[in-house]
């Protein structure tokens, strides 16, 4: 993540801010080039962020988690 490193707050509340960001643009973007309803689009929006929270331990298990 990058947003906690431009703000000067604590990392457990950047990251909480920087979640909730990415939820609602990624809403957005769902909304306007998929054309779907905003419920659709905030579904699609957990769903995604679903996957990828689950996604990180299974690759850190797997040896597959690349550090930047």
């Amino acid at each position: 993540f990058v947003f906690p490193y431009l703000t000067d707050w604590p990392w457990s509340t950047a990251i909480i801010y920087a979640e909730i960001f990415v939820f609602v643009i990624e809403a957005i973007f769902y909304r306007i080039l998929l054309k779907i309803s905003w419920r659709a689009a905030f579904f699609a929006s957990f769903i995604c962020n679903l996957i990828s929270y689950l996604l990180g331990p299974i690759l850190r298990s797997s040896g597959l988690w690349f550090y930047w």
